[in-house]
């Protein structure tokens, strides 16, 4: 019969669960313990930034942590403000990080058109094809999204392939309604 200890030191080194999805260049001094241990702003800096480098958009090059007593700033800039977004959940969701301050700036690169740019872009393709009334165009972070109403499910598809195809938008949602329903 195995016999267990009666009580467990204080501070016991538990291998983190998610190591195995860390990258091989945190080292393990690095990695937050499980349990009552407070992790240091030293781990904390580190797992922050292994848990950007699998975030999809966030760039662990061009955001900088810096940590002081569990509060994270975050500097440093992204293409596109759901990056700067997603920099901070990502950060607030690290065990132990008390706050977020992000600092973190917004900068349209010369890959990345202006929300200007793709509304007049979408607004251009809809015009030269005759399908620009009673449809609105909003575009925030290179998301374009259409509103209004149109005559029918053939015209809907068509001013969404057309907002699609005018080749400047990261995404398309299409939430024009129907003027007349369709018959069944």
């Amino acid at each position: 019969m195995n016999s267990m200890p009666s009580a467990l030191p204080s501070r016991v080194a538990v291998p983190d669960p998610r190591a195995r999805d860390l990258p091989p260049t945190v080292p393990q001094a690095f990695r937050i313990e499980e349990g009552n241990a407070k992790p240091t702003d030293a781990q904390l800096r580190h797992q922050i930034i292994a848990e950007f480098e699998t975030t999809r958009g966030v760039d662990a090059q061009t955001v900088d942590v810096i940590v002081q007593d569990g509060v994270v700033t975050l500097t440093g800039h992204v293409p596109y403000s759901w990056h700067r977004h997603t920099a901070a959940r990502t950060a607030l969701h690290v065990p132990g990080v008390r706050a977020v301050a992000n600092d973190v700036t917004v900068r349209t690169g010369a890959g990345n058109p202006s929300d200007a740019r793709i509304a007049a872009s979408v607004a251009d393709a809809l015009t030269a094809c005759g399908a620009a009334d009673g449809v609105g165009i909003e575009v925030c972070d290179g998301n374009v999204i259409l509103t209004g109403r149109v005559d029918g499910a053939d015209t809907r598809i068509r001013v969404g392939d057309l907002a699609d195809r005018s080749g400047r938008a990261h995404r398309v949602e299409n939430r024009l309604a129907l003027t007349r329903p369709a018959i069944r």
